[in-house]
């Protein structure tokens, strides 16, 4: 998906929630150039017994490319940050970045989509958080730099 679709997506969205903060996670998988998101999301549903993919979207690598996906619709609670699905816009970069950083593309793309949010949501650059500040996790990875995310943001 193309980062116009996204952006158009977010933007017409007709029944948002109340959106104060967005949380990023990584899959702790290894991106395999196929349509991994598909994978997450009936991992959620069909495993964890979601209604629906618990990130509202993601990134990941089809085809050598990054593109853009979604996930559970923006009206709904996530399902990916205990105590903060309620007001958190959750947002899964497919990788382990745990054992390989991201690349530039990533930061590049996933700062692109957090503007998307903030702007339509009205989301401060502080808010913008990494999941292992609510979880015991390394969530979105050890290799995930936040600094260069909220810089890119800028």
């Amino acid at each position: 998906m193309e980062l116009i679709d996204i952006q158009e997506y977010i933007a017409n969205f007709k029944n948002p929630r109340k959106w104060s903060h967005i949380i990023i996670h990584h899959s702790l998988t290894k991106d395999g150039n196929v349509n991994d998101w598909s994978a997450i999301t009936n991992y959620h549903k069909n495993v964890m017994q979601f209604a629906d993919c618990g990130y509202h979207a993601g990134l990941e690598i089809v085809d050598g490319s990054i593109v853009y996906q979604v996930g559970r619709p923006l009206d709904l609670q996530g399902a990916h940050t205990l105590g903060m699905n309620d007001r958190a816009i959750g947002i899964c970069i497919v990788g382990n970045f745990d054992i390989v950083a991201p690349s530039n593309a990533h930061y590049f793309l996933t700062a692109n989509l957090c503007k998307a949010f903030m702007g339509r949501f009205g989301i401060p650059s502080c808010n913008v958080l990494p999941h292992r500040e609510y979880a015991y996790k390394t969530c979105p990875g050890k290799l995930f730099d936040m600094i260069r995310l909220r810089n890119e943001i800028s």
